[in-house]
Parts: structure tokens; sequence; C-alpha cells
């Protein structure tokens, strides 16, 4: 960039094209004349740096006359009012160091011009040009860039972000305030590691997690997932990663990189945008297809057909445009083989499609085909999968051109006697037009003004065109024809009509359209100007341009049909003005006519009595702007109540404070309604599952007890009974078999009771008769003995308690009060009972030698007790000491069961 660059300024790359094309000698134009007349300025220097010619354009931007500078040497005498930089720039053309092509503001002309060099011979080529209109373009295009970056900054401050880094050595992460709050916690909230995090997901989303990080650690890429996450709250909530590896100096992975955004709310509108897509899709193909069935080239798919030994021998058309017919002459080519349409075709063109087949690689060509009688411009390429062996051919049907080529060789060998002295003399003007004309970056013609016979201007002679122009065109044959015959588009396009009106008016044009027709299709900046019955029209391709913009006007449509998915809505407040700006989606959201004037004062009037406070709140952080908020309030529209989460962010505004506040709405009524429904659902269905449990439980102990009872009660019983047939007189006079006897029996005894015993403490009569209370009770005063006295306490109502809770209990109080029995080695314990609104607690104490819980493993009864306290969704805690025996305090809710 040179110094004297305005602001915003950006430098323009123009290349130098290559060699002119046409015949300054054929046109018969005076060379010199043209020169004087271009737009352009175009200055001369030999190898020391002296003006040798000068056009009245390049010396309008010097500040001096042409016959002032001829002559003279670059220096300090020459400056006129050319910028410093351009002067010096100027001085290094003949250099051995000559400039690159650079752009330099002028600041008398209050223009900008770009210049280019070229070496011819031993002169120096400069060539200036205009491009003050394109600079003003780029001017106001980055402008809107800024403006474009800005909001996207603003965006993404709103945007529901966060980030993180991962060291690969250690599994350290480090997370963003924004990856903190993804996750429903306040920053810092929680120490992030893998396993936390993991905790957190969806468990069928972790193995597709850690086969992407794996992947993309083992190849070194970049990676992409989808997780879901809870909130502590039990929301689930879709998080969409993409990251990167980063590796060390010898190529080893050391750290992930990661963006995640919550797209929760994007999922939602996932099928309708894959429909917009499809609608996009089917356009494209539609608009394919009318070029296919357009365009004037033919257009051909063959399959080629080889022999046995594999050689190509025939081709059969696949496909055929409408315009196939009309270049080829042959009808109804379509699933023939050429052959069969030409049989005398030449072996040539079977070997060529063959060969591209084969290979893969594409081919162009002139060729005559003496078989049809034509001559053709033919592009042949591979289409489809290798082994379909399918060739399409581009094709355009050259004859006539070829004809005239060879007419014109033999009007040639008349003429070129003719044409040698005046080639001489123009040789040093053709060749600085030339040089001129190739350092050109846009289409340039120069056209004849043709009149009628009331000498009115009504077509144009085409008399010379650049290089660029038969890139553009894809023609070379333009020179001498008339211009509506090579560019007949021109007509309803409009184009010709505004060339004629500068051929009579004189008055230069600029203007831009699209353009159809003769193989471009283009969007254009013409610029027209008239001189000495000549047209010098430029064209620039701007196609780029126009589609950025159209791009654009897409994008803000596609944010309008997003919002209206998404049910949300954006908003601007404008701390200094007060000025609420909503979007077209927030309109609709709040049930508001499209562009009537707003307020933040629309919350409080909509919003119900019982959130109010909350938007008073949220309009007084509004109005401070100092920080950022995030609010759900209840707002009535129309007959309906919305849930409406609001977020908004202070911009900064250095060196004040903030000055705008963005922020976005969005309707979360019915993510809302079917959380509820499904927080409800949940628990029906661990109720049902917890009852279907504790019956199967007491079923099994019935089972059991009967078993006991009327099974092994009665094997028992009859032992006895065979037992005692034992003891008769005979018996005593054998003492060691009496003794026996007698220890037998007492043994037998003993198990009949502790079977009694057990079925008694299996199926619990007195719970089932009694109630909770009085069995536990029971407990109490079965277990005593004189050495361990167990008192019992029960507090509030245990009958209201739910059937199962109570056998519950009863069994839960049966195991503790064993526990002390079997392992305390204490003389005083208590099973205490309590019941309150929400909660039932049993607590169990003793005097006895306790143990450390952290040396000593939990034994196989505290372990059944947790289990069963846990189904219920409560708690167990454990105190116990040596020196102050063991406490046990189990509490269990009571809202599952209501």
């Amino acid at each position: 960039m040179r110094e004297n660059l305005p602001p915003n300024a950006a430098p323009v790359d123009l290349p130098i094209p290559p060699t002119l094309a046409g015949d300054a000698a054929k046109a018969g134009t005076d060379a010199e004349s043209l020169l004087q007349a271009l737009p352009w300025g175009v200055v001369v220097l030999d190898a020391h740096g002296t003006v040798l010619r000068v056009n009245q354009q390049a010396a309008h931007w010097w500040g001096a006359s042409p016959e002032a500078l001829q002559g003279q040497r670059l220096g300090p005498a020459t400056a006129g009012t050319l910028p410093p930089d351009l002067q010096q720039a100027l001085q290094l053309v003949p250099s051995e160091l000559p400039p690159p092509p650079g752009t330099f503001f002028l600041p008398r002309q209050q223009q900008w011009i770009a210049m280019t060099s070229a070496r011819e011979a031993d002169t120096w080529v400069v060539y200036w040009q205009d491009i003050t209109a394109q600079q003003q373009v780029e001017i106001q295009r980055q402008a809107r860039q800024a403006a474009t970056d800005a909001l996207l900054r603003r965006t993404e401050a709103v945007a529901h972000t966060g980030s993180y880094e991962m060291a690969l050595a250690t599994g350290q992460f480090h997370f963003s305030d924004g990856l903190f709050r993804l996750f429903g916690e306040e920053p810092g909230e929680f120490a992030p590691d893998l396993a936390s995090i993991n905790a957190r997901s969806h468990p069928d989303d972790l193995a597709a997690v850690e086969q992407a990080v794996a992947q993309a650690v083992a190849d070194h890429q970049p990676y992409y997932y989808q997780r879901r996450i809870y909130y502590p709250d039990g929301q689930l909530r879709t998080l969409e990663a993409h990251g990167r590896v980063e590796c060390d100096a010898a190529g080893r992975p050391v750290r992930l990189l990661g963006l995640l955004q919550d797209v929760t709310a994007r999922e939602q509108a996932a099928q309708e945008l894959l429909r917009l897509k499809d609608a996009l899709a089917q356009q494209a193909t539609d608009n394919y297809t009318a070029l296919y069935r357009s365009m004037d080239e033919g257009f051909c798919v063959v399959e080629v057909l080889y022999d046995a030994a594999q050689q190509p021998t025939d081709y059969r058309f696949l496909d055929v445009n409408p315009a196939f017919e009309k270049q080829t002459g042959l009808y109804r080519a379509l699933g023939k083989t050429i052959r069969e349409l030409v049989p005398a075709i030449e072996p040539l063109w079977a070997d060529v499609y063959g060969r591209v087949a084969r290979t893969g690689e594409p081919t162009r060509f002139e060729a005559n085909v003496e078989s049809m009688s034509r001559w053709f411009d033919i592009n042949a390429f591979p289409i489809g999968p290798p082994p379909d062996r399918h060739v399409a051919v581009l094709f355009n049907d050259i004859t006539a051109r070829k004809q005239a080529e060879a007419q014109l060789l033999k009007l040639t060998a008349g003429l070129e006697q003719q044409v040698a002295a005046r080639t001489q003399e123009l040789h040093e003007s053709r060749h600085l037009l030339q040089t001129v004309f190739d350092a050109s970056p846009t289409a340039i013609v120069v056209m004849r003004i043709l009149l009628d016979a009331a000498d009115r201007a009504e077509d144009f002679e085409i008399l010379l065109f650049n290089a660029f122009n038969q890139q553009v065109v894809g023609r070379d044959d333009l020179a001498g024809q008339r211009f509506t015959a090579m560019f007949p588009q021109t007509v309803p396009a409009g184009v010709l009509a505004r060339l004629l009106q500068v051929a009579t008016t004189g008055e230069p044009a600029d203007f831009e359209g699209w353009y159809e027709g003769e193989g471009m299709q283009h969007w254009f900046r013409h610029l027209a100007v008239r001189q000495d019955g000549l047209l010098v029209l430029t064209s620039e391709v701007i196609t780029a341009r126009k589609l950025l913009e159209q791009a654009k006007a897409q994008g803000l449509a596609l944010l309008q049909q997003s919002e209206a998915v998404a049910q949300m809505g954006s908003w601007d407040y404008d701390r200094a003005t007060r000025e609420l700006i909503w979007s077209d989606g927030l309109y609709h959201l709040l049930g508001r006519p499209v562009g009537s004037a707003v307020g933040p004062q629309l919350f409080l009037d909509a919003v119900l009595d019982d959130d109010r406070p909350a938007a008073a709140r949220l309009l007084r952080t509004l109005a401070a702007g100092t920080r950022a908020f995030d609010a759900t309030l209840r707002l009535r529209v129309g007959e309906v109540v919305k849930t409406v989460r609001c977020k908004g962010v202070a911009l900064p505004h250095a060196p004040g404070p903030p000055v705008r506040v963005l922020g976005v709405c969005l309707d979360i009524s019915d993510v809302q309604r079917l959380e509820a429904e499904n927080l409800a659902l949940k628990l029906d269905r661990h109720k049902e599952l917890l009852l279907a449990i504790l019956q199967a439980q007491e079923d099994e102990r019935q089972r059991l007890g009967e078993v006991l009872h009327n099974g092994l009660g009665q094997v028992l019983y009859a032992t006895k009974l065979h037992l005692d047939q034992l003891d008769t007189p005979a018996l005593h006079t054998l003492p060691d078999l009496s003794a026996l006897h007698h220890h037998t029996n007492r043994l037998l005894a003993e198990a009949m009771q502790q079977t009694r015993t057990l079925a008694h403490e299996l199926v619990p009569t007195s719970l089932a008769k009694f109630g909770l209370a009085v069995a536990v009770r029971d407990v109490c005063r079965d277990l005593s003995t004189p050495p361990l006295r167990i008192e019992c306490q029960v507090w509030g109502d245990a009958h209201a308690l739910p059937p199962p809770v109570q056998v519950t209990l009863f069994r839960l109080a049966q195991e503790l009060a064993h526990n002390i029995v079997r392992h305390a080695g204490a003389t005083q314990a208590l099973l205490e009972l309590e019941t309150l609104p929400d909660w039932v607690s049993l607590r169990a104490e003793d005097n006895g030698r306790g143990f450390d819980p952290r040396a000593v493993a939990e034994g196989l009864g505290l372990r059944t007790v947790r289990d069963a306290v846990a189904l219920l969704g409560g708690t167990v805690a454990v105190d116990s000491t040596p020196e102050f025996g063991t406490h046990v305090r189990l509490r269990i809710p009571l809202p599952l069961f209501s």
C-alpha cells in the first residue's frame, strides 16, 4: 500500500494479458488517433527514463502537456502533480527491477489509477487505468464486510457456545465460562474431567464420541461429534462439537481444542431445513435441465464397445441433447451405434473415445469427419464409473468457419504483397497498441459505427478485440463481423440499445447487466465511449460480486425462516435513544404486527402477575446495560400464555460503558410441557417397578415361611415321634446310647423351635393384624435377652404409611436388630421409628464394640439394608466408633407413594 492511499483503499492486481488479437492494418485505423482517444493513460519510456510518447489521458493525470513531457528525462522537473510514490514507481520502470503492478491515488484529481508496465524491444510502455469506480465499490464492500463482521461477533456473544482444551498426556481439561454454562453450571462450579463429563452424558452417545476423538488423534485430523448431556435438573440438551488435534514439533498429538454449541433448538428445525434444501436441489436440477436443452452446442454420452481383443470398434449413443441433430444431421440416434447411423465412419473416432474411456484423460481437438462432410470442435471426457466405459462429448459444427478460413487463405496469398509495405509502416504503432491491449484486465472491443439510409446508427462492425475478450467469449473469429450477428442476445438484453444511444448522442455510458447467450452466462459492467466514428466498449465480468450480493439476500431470508421454525426472535436495544428494534420473528412470537412501535414496557404489559417482579428486574438490567441476563417469563399473547426465555448481552464500547444490548427470545412452552409430562411418566414407572419388586420379595418370604412350617417343620416333628419310640427300658441298659438319644432329642427340639421362629419372622402376622408400630415392638421384645435389652420408640402415625413402606421398614428393623444381637456385643440398644409428612426415618443405636467404617468392609446385613433403602430412593447414614458404639439412620421419602 502506498503512503498516500486514503483509508480503506485496496490494491488491484492487474496482470498483463496475452497478445493483442486483430490486425490494425486490415481495419484501416490510425493507431496514433486511437491511442490519443483511449480512456486510459499510456506513457512510453526509453531505457534511460526519457519520455518518448504520452497520450492525452496520461498528460491530464500528470498535470502537464504532452509537448512539455516528451523528450524529458524523469526527475523533479517532470514531477507535475504526480504523487511521490507514483513518481518513484515510474522512475523504476526502466530499471533492472521494475515495480510490480500497483494502485495509486491522485490527490489533485481525486481519482484512483492502476499502473502496469511492459517491455517492448528497447522501450517500456506504462499503462494507467482509471479504477476509481472499482475502488469505491471495494471501499463500500469493505465497509459492508466490516459491518457484517461486527454483527457476527455480536451474534457469537449472544450465541450459546463454549470451548475447551484437553491435555492428552494428563487428561486435564480447561473449560471456558460458556462451556460451564452449556453444562448448566456456573463457571468453576466443578472440576471437569473425562469421568464427570461422561457421567453427565447420554450413555448412547459415549461410544460414538470416543471413536470420533480417537480417530482424530490417530489421523491428526479435525473432528466433529454430537453429545447429549444432562443438566443438574435432569434437562437433556444436545451439544455439537468441532475440534482439532494439536501436535508438537515431532508430530505427536499433545492436546485437543474444541468448540461446542447448544444445538437443541436447531435440531428441532432440522426437518424443515432439510425440506428447504431438497426444494433448492430440485430447483438446481431444473435449471441444469433447462441449460441442457437450450445450449447451442451438441452434447452426447456414448458407451464405447470393444471386440474380443479389447480393442474399441464402435460406440452407442446413450444420451443426446436437442442440439445434437442440428449439429450432426443424425436423427433418432438414441440407443443406436455410430456404425448403424454412419456405416462409413472412420475408425479414428472409436480409437479416440476408447482411449479417453481407458485412460480417464479428457481430450479436445478439431477434426474433419469426411464420412459426414463436416468439421467439428470436439471436447471428450470420461463420465461415470470407469468400468462403464462411458464418454461425454461436447461438440460444435465449425464447418462454416473452416470453409471461411480456407477461402481466407486463398485471398491472403494475393494480398500479402500489398500488405507488406503497409505492415512495415504500422509495425511500431501496432506493437504499441498491442502492448496496451495486452495490459487490460477487461474485455475490450473497438467497433466501427454502421449507419442506415437515414444516417442513424443501426449496428457495429467489430474491428479489434483483446485476448481477454476472446477468453470470455470463447471465439477468435470476431474481426470483421457484425456485432448483432455475433451477439444476437444483446438485442433482447437491452445492451444494443444502450450502445446505439452512445453512438448517437456521444455521451459515454456506464451500466451493468446479466447476459446469457453465445455460451456466456455472466454479469457484466459495460463502459462505452464514442470517438471519431468508432465505439470503444470495455466489459468487466462482475459475476462473483453479483453472486455474493444474492447470497447475502438468501442468507437473510434463511435467517427469517429459521426464526419462524425455531419459534424465536431477536432484538437490539439502544441505551442512548432507548429505541428497541425487533426482528420479524419476535413480532410473530409475541403476536404484534410486524413494524409496529415497540418498547420495553410491552413485556410488563404482557407478563403474568406472578412473573412481574422478574420482568421488572429484567428491564432494570436492560436499562443499566452493564451485564448479561437470562430470564424466563410467562407472557400472555392473545388468549394463550407462552413461556419465553429471554437472553441478552451488553456490547462493549470503548472507552465508555456499553451503548447497546443485543438479545434473543425463545418460546419454550412446548419444551416445559414435555419435560413435566416426561417427569411424571418416569415417577409412575418407578413406582410401579418398586411395588412389583417389594411384592415379589414378600411373596417369596411367604412361600419360604410356608415351606418351613408345612414342610421342614412337619418332617422334624415326624422325626421326633420316631425318636421317642426308641425310649424303652432296654435303651436305659445302655448308658452311652441312652445319653446319645437324649442329646439328639434335645437338638431336634431346638431345631423345631428355630424353624417355628424363622417361619414366624418370614410371615409377620403381627404386622398384618396390628400394624407397623406393634410389629416393631415385637421385634424388640423377641430379640431382647437378659444381657441385652432393646428399647423401642415409635413417633407419629405409622398406620398412615403405605403398605409397601410398612413391610420394608419392618424388614429393615428386623435386619438392624439381628445385626446388633449378632455382632455388636452390646448391653443396651434402641430402635426408633419416626413418621413425618414427607419422610419416615428408622434409627438403630447400640453401646457395643463398634467398628471403623473406613477400615472394615461392610457385611452382608448392612449391604442388604443399603440396597433396600436405595430401592425406595432413601439414604443411609452410618456412624460407628469402638468407643461409642454404632448409630445407623435410614430416611425414606414418601411423595413417591402418594
